[in-house]
């Protein structure tokens, strides 16, 4: 259920521009630094629209022309959030160049254009407001899943989840949502 939130809370940021800017300087993380050592830039941002549910999206950039790549984390500790969110962009980032060095002789593969890049910067400049990330509430008591059902927006009509069987780790619980 959380991947689906957080899957809408994307969409909400980067269509509807819902969300704002995360300051997460007091977390003091030795992979920002070591980032931004290397001439890049990294964002954060949080989308509060399920709240208790805290979604974090990370963008790593040149502040120019150029995405490195981007990571999406939902969680109820806003700490875990960020890091998450951190560690998938990072990782993608390092996917994304060994899949260029790989793919840069092959015929079907389609380079970007800077000016998509560009253009994608420009839109996330629009994003209005800040939060710092010590001022949020922290849930380290993971709150249950029906407060967070409680908690949905008004125009989530219904949500439907349905256990699906399956034979590979039996103590394993697999749901579909939607």
């Amino acid at each position: 259920m959380v991947e689906l939130l957080e899957k809408n809370s994307l969409f909400l940021f980067w269509y509807g521009l819902v969300g704002k800017r995360l300051d997460v300087s007091c977390m003091n993380s030795e992979l920002v630094r070591s980032l931004q050592h290397q001439g890049k830039i990294v964002d954060f941002y949080l989308n509060d629209t399920f709240y208790p549910l805290n979604t974090v999206i990370t963008i790593i950039h040149n502040g120019k022309d150029f995405i490195y790549s981007g990571g999406v984390a939902g969680s109820f500790n806003i700490y875990k959030a960020v890091l998450s969110s951190l560690e998938e962009a990072y990782l993608l980032m390092w996917q994304n160049y060994f899949h260029e060095k790989i793919s840069s002789n092959n015929y079907f593969s389609r380079p970007f254009d800077s000016k998509d890049y560009y253009t994608a910067l420009r839109h996330i400049e629009n994003v209005q407001g800040e939060e710092k990330v010590s001022t949020r509430k922290d849930f380290s008591n993971k709150p249950s899943i029906n407060r967070l059902i409680e908690e949905l927006p008004c125009w989530i009509k219904s949500l439907h989840i349905i256990m699906l069987r399956h034979t590979l780790n039996i103590p394993l619980k697999i749901c579909l949502a939607f």
